[in-house]
């Protein structure tokens, strides 16, 4: 997938890194409500902080099992994740995992600083700053959007 300048998403995460569990736990909400990202009591029935449900629903739809508009499970997310049909609903096999690290490295309208990380960045030994330096010009230098230095 190519870049779309216009169409970046940076901090949708709330600063949380994808957890082991996520997927599996809010797949598993969303497939019986899909508008329980919305939901006033979505910290209770997922045992999680508000922010870490954004992070949850970020995480999903960057991934590409769920569907950002309805909050359904795409046919993907179905697939892999379904209780009783799923191939691995308990993401156990490790072609899963990877098959979920392509679908978020080739995803640069949903995880753009992802996407530019595997795809773009090539040095091998590095420091976090020379990452986020890198970072930075690249967004300077490609996209159309004002993004904030502190996302």
């Amino acid at each position: 997938m190519k870049l779309d300048k216009g169409n970046v998403a940076f901090g949708r995460h709330e600063s949380f890194a994808l957890r082991y569990g996520w997927l599996t736990k809010g797949y598993k909400a969303a497939a019986n409500d899909p508008s329980i990202f919305k939901s006033y009591d979505a910290t209770t029935i997922l045992g999680v902080g508000k922010n870490m449900v954004n992070a949850i629903r970020y995480w999903l739809i960057a991934s590409q099992l769920l569907d950002e508009k309805t909050g359904k499970p795409t046919k993907l997310g179905n697939f892999l994740l379904d209780s009783n049909k799923g191939m691995d609903p308990f993401l156990e096999d490790e072609a899963t995992i990877w098959l979920i690290h392509w679908l978020l490295v080739s995803n640069p309208s949903r995880a753009t600083s992802i996407y530019w990380f595997f795809n773009n960045f090539h040095k091998a030994d590095f420091s976090s700053l020379e990452a986020q330096t890198a970072l930075k010009d690249y967004v300077k230098d490609n996209i159309d959007t004002n993004v904030s230095i502190s996302t």
